[in-house]
């Protein structure tokens, strides 16, 4: 909403114009410590603040904190076992409209979660750029006219060394984002009101350059 305007009247209070701060979402990052301050380049909550600072309200704890605010969306970098006494808080969230942005790692692939896209799926860390594969670079394929990231331009330069593969696949699960191969880049699953996204590459550059582009912010 830009603004509400009462028709055919012109004095002052017929047209509320809104600001900037109305659209801004409140944006939870999960860091388990402070650490990422010390070592920021390797640090996914490094590359997630700065795309995402300048538009909305951030916020970064660890999982306990972060469900306490009211938080719009909690983005989860790499992240393995979730504590049972945390599942039923975050189930709770999701179920009354939240957004989970998940990432990928190795943490999320050596450790089994509820919290992913597709459900009751193993996962595992599928290697690109092998002596085989070195003619068959990984980039990220034109988003289909349905999508939601139609209208960013996709670098020509965005490379993919390593994915989060999953060993299922389900009619709940939607592809956001596809790889030049047709695997996916990202997904999404409903859960009550809310939904899980998964982002298949990790939050910072070890997987891919992904979050060095600007189509990082843009998505």
């Amino acid at each position: 909403i830009k603004k509400i305007e009462i028709p055919e009247e012109t004095h002052a209070g017929a047209v509320l114009v809104f600001d900037d701060y109305n659209k801004k979402k409140n944006i939870a990052i999960l860091s388990e410590n402070r650490f990422y301050k010390e070592n920021p380049l390797l640090s996914p909550v490094f590359y997630l603040e700065k795309a995402l600072n300048k538009k909305h309200s951030l916020i970064i704890g660890d999982l306990d904190e972060v469900l306490k605010k009211s938080s719009d969306v909690i983005i989860m970098p790499d992240k393995g076992k979730i504590q049972k006494k945390m599942h039923a808080k975050l189930t709770g969230w999701l179920q009354k409209g939240g957004t989970l942005i998940r990432f990928s790692g190795p943490k999320l692939a050596n450790n089994k979660s509820e919290f992913l896209s597709v459900e009751e799926s193993l996962t595992s860390i599928r290697f690109h750029g092998e002596v085989l594969n070195l003619e068959k670079k990984l980039s990220i394929a034109p988003f289909e006219n349905n999508s939601i990231f139609k209208g960013i331009t996709i670098p020509k330069d965005i490379e993919i060394q390593k994915q989060l593969i999953t060993s299922t696949t389900s009619d709940k699960t939607k592809v956001l984002a596809y790889l030049s191969d047709k695997t996916p880049l990202i997904t999404i699953r409903k859960v009550g009101n809310g939904s899980i996204v998964l982002y298949h590459v990790t939050a910072n550059n070890r997987w891919s350059n992904l979050p060095l582009s600007s189509i990082f912010a843009d998505m």
